[in-house]
């Protein structure tokens, strides 16, 4: 089958690479980073319990997951050239093996894992792509919703967070036209308690400086 082709907006790469990136790319990208071709050796046959972060930034959270679980598989994807690298460089500098990288958008492969390989998926921060003419850009859309449950566990979480008004709206609604996912947390005051496993990513920083709330929605597989 087929992957269906998606649009991508926003530029993934800028300036050329310097040496050193070019080098972490060539060297630690060739243990850690995996196509679409490699999925059913490589991630579908990972045993235990497997986790899936998508657009994982700079990989403060990944790494951060990684480290305190080292029994757990954590498979990211982040189509942000710049961005993957920096969690590469950290990949090899704290010495993990634990991680694996999908290079690009994660819509690309979600029909290629198997079903409910993952314990819990995680999506920090979504673009909220706030304009009406916009709304198809968002990347959590009903049939992206159902990609997801295929390959989750039974009882496994989606943790999805955002600081964008619309976004959180978005998110919710999406979410509740649907019955085949649980809110674990229906008390919307409760949702800007931050999980104990997040740590503060740049993107979380800046959402405080701007005096933005975050809000952590946690949705379970029925």
């Amino acid at each position: 089958m087929k992957s269906k082709k998606f649009q991508f907006y926003g530029r993934r790469k800028g300036r050329k690479l310097s040496s050193e990136k070019q080098r972490i790319l060539t060297h630690t990208g060739s243990k850690f980073l995996f196509s679409r071709e490699d999925i059913p050796k490589t991630i579908n046959s990972l045993k235990g319990r497997v986790y899936l972060e998508i657009g994982f930034g700079s990989g403060e959270n990944l790494i951060n997951f990684s480290l305190k679980h080292p029994d757990y598989n954590f498979i990211g994807a982040e189509p942000y050239v710049n961005s993957y690298i920096t969690t590469l460089k950290n990949i090899y500098r704290y010495k993990i093996n634990n991680i694996q990288i999908f290079p690009d958008d994660v819509r690309l492969i979600l029909n290629n894992f198997k079903k409910c390989l993952f314990s819990g998926i995680i999506l920090l921060h979504p673009d909220p792509w706030p304009k009406n003419k916009h709304i198809k850009r968002r990347i959590i859309q009903q049939d992206f919703i159902s990609a997801l449950y295929k390959i989750l566990k039974k009882n496994g979480i989606i943790m999805i967070s955002s600081d964008h008004v619309i976004m959180k709206s978005w998110i919710l609604e999406q979410f509740h036209i649907r019955d085949d996912f649980l809110w674990m947390v229906n008390n919307l005051n409760k949702t800007y308690n931050t999980p104990k496993c997040i740590i503060e990513s740049k993107y979380f920083k800046k959402s405080k400086i701007m005096n933005n709330r975050v809000n952590w929605f946690f949705f379970k597989k029925k």
